[in-house]
């Protein structure tokens, strides 16, 4: 029988053989049944922001900072893709959200703008844990596993009411649109999580129910324009988030090595392509924001979310220009030079101590590609490192609108920064 851990202390391993075990399985379906009930309906949610609302006025930057610390190994322990740079920029867009936005002004509860701040910041925390990509294996995957270690990590920095709301909301932040069978048990379907903008006494001045929807926002801005192109990478060329493969560098790559030689095609074809390339996949994501779509539907209340989102759209857009374009310059072209380009910019959006496990896969796969394919690669590159400047210095002007998070903010975009130019 596997026992309950030290979060605090056990080594990372142990924890994730709790967290994956029957056991453990079962003790974290059983707090995600109780957030379901206590908070996954109009009435409950409300409840519990009124209960919380007494703590929220102490709640600031410095708690903020206390959970960073508290987590901060298992932040670090976040796999390429789903990394720590990640993790900050989520906090940032975040930020940005509650400060910036008319409608979130409103909320008629701070301990719901407080969840919501927890949630965009640490909806992906469970991947420190267990594999991205084993979600559908068992009960609780990385999002209702993620919710169960806040909830316990942070039991002395927040009080009941603000954890309950941040719990729900990172255990909801994957959005399923219907009920999810998963391989064990048998028989076994993940439960959709209630959200939706509701009013105290249909008061339209007095909205709540922001923390799970904030926290989906946030998760969308990050995985899409170009940081979504380099955390695609990124994750699709990490051995342990591709099934948990025990496998690295030119084998990892061996085995996979049809859908990797497709991921740098500077293309994007009409029609549905299995495997798509990168840039097909990260326009994919781009259409689905969208057309009143589930995951969109919600977007027309939020200002800042549908600005921030045409940024990110706008981004894609131009990669796909710059890198598809025809007479790129290669008179000052070298193999050495681009490949070390891109593999800075890389590990400097992504900021995990993983990286090289990853990177031995992608240049598996960079090697493959003739001069004139890497040519149009750097110019893409290129493109992404002055997007991804740009990017970060709108969340930090939005989130800097708050003067009391200001400094967070700034703080945030200084561990975010690196070299600009490097090469160029």
């Amino acid at each position: 029988m596997t026992t309950q851990p030290n979060l605090l202390e056990a080594n990372i391993d142990v924890i994730r053989q709790y967290v994956e075990s029957k056991e453990g399985q079962k003790e974290i379906q059983s707090f995600i049944d109780s957030l379901h009930q206590d908070v996954g309906s109009p009435e409950n949610y409300l409840s519990v922001c009124k209960q919380a609302e007494a703590a929220a006025s102490s709640f600031g930057p410095a708690t903020i900072n206390s959970i960073i610390e508290r987590l901060g190994r298992f932040i670090k322990n976040c796999p390429p893709g789903h990394d720590p740079f990640h993790i900050l920029r989520d906090l940032l867009a975040g930020l940005a959200l509650v400060n910036s936005d008319p409608f979130v002004a409103k909320a008629a509860f701070k301990s719901d703008v407080a969840a919501s701040i927890l949630g965009t910041t640490f909806h992906d925390i469970g991947n420190a844990v267990t594999h991205r990509y084993d979600d559908k294996k068992r009960k609780a995957g990385h999002a209702e596993i993620g919710a169960w270690l806040f909830f316990n990590v942070t039991k002395d920095l927040l009080t009941d009411g603000i954890r309950i709301l941040a719990a729900y909301a990172i255990a909801a932040h994957t959005h399923y649109l219907a009920p999810l069978k998963v391989q064990e048990p048998e028989g076994f379907e993940r439960q959709p999580y209630w959200y939706g903008i509701m009013f105290v006494n249909d008061d339209k001045e007095k909205p709540y129910g922001f923390a799970p929807i904030l926290t989906r926002f946030a998760d969308r801005l990050d995985n899409n324009g170009v940081t979504h192109f380099c955390r695609h990478l990124l994750a699709q060329a990490d051995a342990v988030e591709s099934g948990g493969e025990d496998l690295t560098g030119d084998t990892f790559f061996e085995v996979n090595r049809e859908s990797f030689l497709i991921l740098f095609k500077p293309e994007v074809r009409r029609g549905k392509h299995i495997p798509p390339t990168t840039l097909e996949h990260c326009k994919n994501y781009v259409l689905s924001n969208f057309g009143g779509g589930p995951y969109s539907r919600d977007d027309h209340l939020f200002r800042v979310m549908a600005e921030l989102m045409w940024i990110k759209v706008s981004q894609i857009n131009m990669l796909i220009q710059v890198v598809t374009k025809e007479g790129v310059d290669m008179s000052d072209f070298s193999r050495k030079k681009a490949r070390n380009y891109v593999e800075y910019v890389l590990q400097n959006i992504s900021g995990s101590p993983y990286f090289d496990r990853s990177w031995e896969v992608l240049l598996e796969a960079w090697d493959t590609l003739d001069n004139q394919t890497q040519g149009s690669w750097f110019e893409g590159f290129n493109y992404i490192l002055q997007a991804y400047f740009e990017w970060l210095d709108t969340l930090v002007e939005f989130a800097s609108t708050d003067e009391e998070y200001s400094p967070l903010a700034k703080e945030i975009m200084q561990k975010l920064s690196f070299n600009r130019v490097f090469f160029r």
